[in-house]
C-alpha cells in the first residue's frame, strides 16, 4: 500500500481522509456522507483520557456525519429504552441517561474492537469502562460483527503510520 506520508497526517489530525480511507458513516453506512458533512467522531470522548494525544489515536477516530457527532456528544454507548429516547438515522439518545445508542445499521464490530483496543493500549481508560460503555458485556457481542472494509483500511493505515514504533 503506497500512501504518502503528508495524506496520513493530515488524517491523523482529523483533517482529511486518504483516498484509500473513503467517506463512511460508522453509525449508518448506507448514508453517504458528502465531504462537506463529514466529521471526524472520537468513539472515546475526549474528555476521559489522561493524555490528551491519546485521545487522538487513530484507533479512536471514524468519521460520521457532524450532525451525528454533535448529537452523540460525549454519551456512553449502551442499550436502553426509555422515555426520553431522542432517535435518527444515526441512533438514539437518553439525555436522562447519557447514553447513545447506535442505529441498527451501525458498524458494531469496528467500535467494539477499537474500544478494546484503546482499553488494551491505553490501560487507564478501564477505571473509566462505566463512562464508555452502558455493559461491559455489550463489548463482547458487538466484536462478533464482520470486519468492514472501512475497518480493514483503516488498520492498514494503523500499521503504516506506526511501522517505527511496532
Amino acid at each position: 500500500m503506497n500512501i504518502k506520508k503528508s495524506t496520513i497526517l493530515l488524517f491523523t489530525h482529523g483533517k482529511i481522509i486518504s483516498d484509500r480511507l473513503p467517506y463512511y458513516n460508522v453509525y449508518n453506512p448506507n448514508i453517504i456522507l458528502q465531504s462537506k458533512n463529514m466529521s471526524i467522531e472520537h468513539i472515546i470522548p475526549k474528555r476521559l483520557f489522561n493524555n490528551k494525544k491519546h485521545a487522538h489515536d487513530i484507533l479512536n477516530l471514524v468519521s460520521c456525519d457532524k450532525y451525528c457527532n454533535s448529537f452523540r456528544s460525549d454519551y456512553r454507548y449502551g442499550d436502553i429504552a426509555s422515555e426520553d429516547m431522542i432517535c435518527i438515522e444515526y441512533g438514539c439518545i437518553s439525555r436522562t441517561h447519557r447514553i447513545f445508542m447506535p442505529s441498527r445499521m451501525a458498524d458494531y464490530g469496528l467500535l467494539s474492537r477499537s474500544i478494546i483496543s484503546m482499553l488494551h493500549k491505553y490501560p487507564y481508560l478501564y477505571t473509566k469502562l462505566d463512562q464508555i460503555v452502558q455493559y461491559p458485556y455489550l463489548l463482547d457481542k458487538w466484536s462478533n460483527y464482520p470486519i468492514s472494509e472501512y475497518e480493514n483500511k483503516r488498520n492498514e493505515l494503523y500499521i503504516i503510520i506506526n511501522q517505527d514504533k511496532l
